[in-house]
């Protein structure tokens, strides 16, 4: 009889422990992080080998980019950091910007996920694209154009641009523009014309995470490294690229910027827009 009381007592015992345990101890959410990005990840695979050699038709790849999209966006509140970026570039607080997607994707040949070099997102009809890991605007195409509307000569054109960057440092981040070496071109004729400016940095020596394959019939066969695939045609390997960061911007004659530029941060991604 007592060790049945015993056992019964124990049962109730484990009972209470449980509900205890579920509803008053926090649940790990660094645990529950860790598993939600995992399915996102599988998810993100999945689609990148479904649809590996092609979309069987329009409808598909659109509904599974849309997915993409959503899969491999940031989170609300680190999307709104660049949200805050745009606003204060076009200097309105109300404007409405809507993300579109990151060009992050899965690259089945390494078994990963290729992090975003940009993200691309919409103010009406013009399109910004922000660098994820800065949060700053690294390329602009204003189909609506911004500012004045006064007829403007190159050098008016080369002070708007100047004062449109160094005016926006939390948007854009803090260049100096003196340090680099400035080409300009126009193009128009008496009526209208667009001005563009360049500025350019330094080359230097990059390297490529995944390396590039170059092939071809007519290579040299002193090429260092060089390898010949099952045809016959020889091939080799690309660890490193040459890469001169710029920052370009068109201006038209009334003092619209049309398009901005930075790749002082890397590579330009792919825009997005749907």
């Amino acid at each position: 009889m007592k060790t049945s009381k015993l056992i019964t007592l124990f049962g109730i015992f484990i009972v209470v422990a449980v509900v205890v345990y579920t509803r008053f101890i926090p649940k790990n959410p660094s645990y529950h992080n860790d598993r939600q990005e995992t399915e996102k990840l599988n998810q993100i695979k999945e689609l990148a080998v479904t649809y590996k050699d092609g979309f069987p038709n329009e409808k598909i790849a659109k509904e599974s980019r849309l997915k993409l999209c959503q899969l491999t966006a940031r989170s609300t509140e680190d999307q709104s950091k660049a949200v805050e970026a745009i606003q204060s570039l076009v200097e309105d607080s109300k404007a409405e910007v809507k993300y579109q997607c990151s060009d992050s994707f899965f690259d089945t040949t390494q078994d990963k996920l290729v992090e975003a070099r940009s993200e691309t997102y919409t103010v009406g009809s013009n399109t910004f694209q922000v660098n994820p890991k800065t949060n700053h605007v690294i390329q602009i195409n204003f189909k609506e154009p911004l500012g004045q509307q006064k007829k403007i000569n190159r050098t008016q054109a080369e002070a708007t641009i100047k004062e449109f960057i160094a005016s926006h440092v939390n948007s854009l981040g803090s260049i100096d523009l003196t340090k680099y070496k400035l080409d300009i071109g126009s193009k128009g004729n008496n009526q209208s014309s667009n001005y563009f400016f360049t500025w350019q940095g330094e080359t230097t020596k990059v390297k490529l995470d995944p390396p590039s394959e170059t092939c071809s019939k007519d290579m040299a066969k002193n090429v260092p490294s060089i390898y010949y695939k099952e045809d016959g045609i020889p091939c080799y390997m690309n660890y490193e690229t040459n890469v001169t960061p710029v920052i370009q911007v068109a201006i038209n004659d009334q003092g619209q910027i049309l398009n901005y530029s930075n790749t002082f941060e890397g590579e330009i991604g792919r825009e997005i827009t749907f």
